[in-house]
């Protein structure tokens, strides 16, 4: 059976939508044509009718935070059949099956010997099941956003007691699997981002080879799969479901999958990618443990986030406005064309400071006077345990990226080297009370490290992350995604007309000063 686009349409949002699974559930009934009418079918000898008969009743919203199913009706779809469990203990197969999409109601001829009793076990075991033998699919796929016709493959399956009724047995299933809903939403502004597939993995197992017991009419069988993949996308939707409502909109990526129920605690997975940037990456969300039942819709509705730097801005070295400011022609992608009316120089409030000369440190004293000195940078670079990232996602002008280094806290980074207090790391760089000051020596910044991990840190908490966003020299972007430049408050002696920066790719971290000041890099601020 397929719960179809019309069978939830008239979804009307709650002021506010639960951010994991609600506790919203409604009971699923099955709808079916008004008894005596027949779908095409026709009775002949040695096959009895047995017909989908009754009403639908409508999901109580009663129990719902986020959501209501003002008309949860099911109907039967094309390749859909029934067996029936008859006089002989034997279960017998509709000859025929149901042979359009979405029916409301259908006629099984079934044959067999049913002249002993007036009710009869009618099982629905989904479209690949035999008898009473259900599979629950580890591998789901839904063409559409708001469209459950994949419910048959996907595992779902029912019961009934079909009763006589002059000369033929009517019967209403009852479901017994349990659904979710997924409704995904963000804040972020992305114009291009899909979500090709949702991944869920249990504490215990929801996939697999059930049976449906005509004893205890429960589905039953401990599966053995505790992972399913829900694929979205079909021809009409080739990329995916669209991601980029910061409300939840079910026509435009509504998800459904069949599980078994149960208690269970779920890890569920988003498959994302951009199609422009061609990025994609998974974000994690974790539901703690509650009871799933029988033919009821659970609602899934997720915040999807990501590193947001939407509002990142390039500098000139200590400029008193950002490199782009006033709505210059900015480039938002290495392949773009360089842009036009950024500073070429003095006054402009977006050129660089040209501190030179005179005592030193040359410190900055506008945008860039927050970041770290030169001192606290060679910190970070020989110290800082590096780990190149390019799994994590980040966005920026409404795009996916990845790539970016972790780093070590300054707070960690002075108890591992019994640095007291912190602000000493400020000062110089050296151990066993030989420091050198690289803000008021005249020096190109030293050697890189060279030692770069891959992946994230283990212990997270006592790293932060820098995103790889490249610079602009002269006004053409370079790097986004595979290189990081952050400017620092101190100008470099050794080139006056150049400052420190940070530097970081896949395979290295330094402090560099090759970057002349009218490079648009990033601000950054210790952490």
């Amino acid at each position: 059976m397929q719960l179809t686009k019309t069978s939830i349409r008239g979804f009307a949002f709650a002021a506010a939508l639960v951010a994991m699974v609600s506790g919203c559930q409604s009971n699923i009934d099955e709808l079916i044509q008004t008894k005596g009418t027949d779908n095409g079918s026709t009775e002949t000898t040695g096959l009895t009718a047995f017909t989908s008969n009754g009403s639908t009743r409508h999901a109580s919203t009663a129990t719902r935070t986020s959501m209501s199913y003002p008309d949860g009706a099911f109907y039967w779809e094309n390749a859909d059949k029934i067996y029936v469990l008859d006089d002989n203990n034997a279960y017998r197969r509709s000859r025929n099956s149901v042979s359009a999409d979405k029916q409301a109601g259908f006629k099984f001829m079934v044959p067999g010997a049913f002249a002993n009793s007036n009710t009869y076990m009618v099982f629905y075991p989904g479209v690949n099941g035999t008898n009473n033998n259900v599979t629950i699919a580890e591998k789901q796929t839904q063409n559409e956003p708001n469209n459950t016709k994949h419910f048959g493959v996907a595992g779902d399956c029912g019961m009934a007691i079909a009763t006589k009724n002059g000369g033929q047995f009517e019967f209403k299933l009852d479901h017994k699997v349990a659904y979710l809903c997924f409704l995904p939403k963000t804040k972020h502004a992305f114009v291009s981002t899909y979500i090709e597939k949702i991944e869920v993995t249990s504490d215990n197992f929801i996939a697999g080879n059930f049976t449906l017991d005509p004893t205890t009419k429960k589905l039953t069988g401990q599966g053995t799969k505790q992972t399913i993949t829900l694929n979205l996308g079909g021809t009409a939707n080739p990329k995916g479901f669209k991601l980029e409502s910061s409300n939840a909109q079910l026509n435009q990526n509504g998800a459904f999958m069949v599980i078994k129920p149960g208690a269970h605690k779920l890890t569920i997975k988003y498959y994302l990618k951009d199609a422009v940037t061609k990025v994609g990456g998974v974000v994690t969300k974790v539901v703690k443990s509650k009871n799933y039942e029988e033919n009821k819709f659970y609602d899934v509705s997720q915040d999807i986030e990501v590193r947001d730097y939407n509002s990142q801005l390039y500098y000139m070295w200590d400029a008193k406005k950002d490199y782009w400011s006033g709505g210059a022609n900015q480039p938002k992608d290495n392949s773009d064309p360089a842009g036009t009316g950024y500073a070429t120089s003095s006054p402009d409030e977006r050129w660089y400071n040209e501190i030179k000369g005179g005592p030193a440190p040359w410190n900055a004293s506008n945008k860039a006077k927050d970041c770290p000195n030169a001192n606290e940078c060679k910190w970070y670079v020989m110290k800082g345990d590096p780990h190149w990232d390019n799994s994590t996602l980040w966005t920026i002008w409404g795009h996916l990226r990845s790539g970016g280094i972790w780093l070590k806290k300054q707070s960690v980074i002075a108890a591992e080297n019994n640095i007291t207090p912190v602000s000493d790391l400020k000062k110089g760089y050296g151990l066993n009370g030989k420091k050198y000051d690289y803000t008021t020596n005249f020096t190109d910044g030293g050697d890189a490290n060279k030692t770069v991990a891959k992946g994230r840190p283990s212990h997270i908490t006592n790293y932060f992350f820098l995103p790889a966003t490249g610079c602009y020299i002269e006004g053409k972007l370079e790097q986004l995604g595979a290189r990081g430049y952050y400017w620092t408050s101190s100008g470099s002696l050794f080139t006056p007309k150049q400052a420190f920066y940070l530097h970081f790719n896949e395979t290295e971290v330094r402090m560099a000063n090759l970057n002349k000041r009218n490079t648009g890099q990033n601000l950054w601020k210790a952490e």
